[in-house]
């Protein structure tokens, strides 16, 4: 009689997600209107940017008017010159879509995305602003920050950019966190005999 081996091997990886780290946060307290049609670059100094693994971003439509962005990435500037950055930046999406549309004095936080960098570098958000839609942004006034923008423009896939106006030391995000992620793995065996 004849006997059949059959052996089935499952594996696959498990990730476990660590709580999360705020490594920019700012209280947004000026509505700025007037952004549909631009592309703004917001560099911000954060701490904490050598231990990112994944990133949200959370952003603020001002109190007077709601926001609409079309794409929004992240990046790191590295050896370039600002609002030029290091590689293309790493696109964000909102419960999957690639942009979002909040009312006046609300907020909406990014998924998490996968992200790397290297020492305590510059981060950098950049967000491209629907041009159909008025579009107005809460802000703050700070040392910690620096924007550029370009009308009638988007730039989430581009590193290098040209034509940009220096807007100064200005703020248009509240909350950035991160999380480092945990990777093991599990293996099974099943045989069945015969």
């Amino acid at each position: 009689m004849k006997r059949l081996l059959l052996a089935c091997v499952l594996a696959f990886i498990t990730t476990t997600a660590n709580a999360a780290t705020t490594i920019y946060s700012a209280t947004l307290n000026n509505n700025s209107p007037g952004w549909q049609g631009y592309s703004m670059r917001l560099k911000l100094n954060s701490t904490g940017i050598a231990s990112l693994g994944q990133v949200r971003v959370t952003f603020t439509a001002s109190t007077a008017a709601g926001m609409t962005v079309d794409t929004a990435a992240v990046a790191v500037v590295g050896g370039a010159t600002f609002p030029n950055t290091a590689a293309t930046p790493t696109q964000l999406f909102f419960s999957g879509a690639p942009g979002f549309t909040i009312s006046a004095g609300t907020t909406i936080t990014s998924d998490w995305v996968n992200f790397t960098a290297s020492g305590s570098d510059e981060f950098v958000v950049v967000t491209d602003f629907n041009a159909g839609t008025a579009s107005a942004a809460r802000s703050l006034v700070t040392g910690s920050a620096d924007y550029q923008f370009k009308a009638a423009s988007a730039s989430y896939n581009s590193s290098t950019v040209t034509g940009y106006t220096d807007g100064g030391a200005t703020t248009y995000t509240s909350l950035i966190e991160t999380q480092t992620v945990s990777s093991g793995s599990r293996m099974t065996l099943t045989g069945i005999g015969r």
